[in-house]
């Protein structure tokens, strides 16, 4: 089972080769074949189920489906057992077969899980755009704090020396005063 790499390749391998075959060549039931089966045509089914052991003990089963139809754009009807087109995302389905991505989520076509995520440019452009503002806010902020704190040592500063004027404008008059009384007292006698 599953041993695509044991068949040859098809000679225009390249128009139907995906990840779901071997360069065009696809083994179901011990078959060799190719998976170019168009739409409306007769298809062949590989079901293999597989059982394993859950970690708490429980049974669960993965089903694998295989056809030979031109996958993704077809897929082999389990009742018609005819090639039929792909459903889109967001269509209903009952298998991951029927989906163009190979994802059936809950009967409806969805993105798989291992899709990347595709970041919008308008995304980028918005992400880059709050970046810069809360630089630039960080700058204007430490900004005017570094401006305000100068603002305070200043006019710490200016008290200082306004009080330094104070005391030594009233060391001058003390001394004045001082000198006069003497220049006074001198005088009288």
């Amino acid at each position: 089972m599953n041993r695509d790499e044991q068949c040859a390749r098809a000679v225009n391998w390249q128009d139907f080769s995906t990840s779901e075959n071997f360069y065009g060549s696809i083994c179901l039931h011990s078959i060799c074949m190719y998976a170019n089966a168009a739409i409306g045509t007769p298809c062949i089914i590989d079901n293999t189920t597989y059982t394993d052991v859950g970690l708490n003990g429980q049974l669960y089963t993965t089903v694998v489906i295989r056809d030979n139809c031109h996958s993704p754009d077809l897929y082999c009807g389990q009742d018609s057992l005819l090639c039929e087109q792909s459903k889109s995302l967001g269509s209903p389905c009952q298998i991951d077969q029927e989906c163009e991505e190979r994802n059936c989520v809950v009967g409806i076509c969805a993105v798989p899980p291992e899709t990347p995520l595709r970041v919008a440019p308008w995304q980028y452009a918005v992400t880059a755009m709050c970046i810069l503002g809360a630089m630039v806010a960080t700058c204007l902020m430490l900004t005017l704090l570094h401006k305000r704190h100068r603002l305070l040592r200043y006019r710490e500063l200016r008290e200082y020396y306004m009080e330094q004027l104070r005391l030594r404008r009233s060391i001058i008059e003390l001394h004045s005063a001082a000198a006069t009384t003497t220049i006074f007292d001198t005088k009288q006698k």
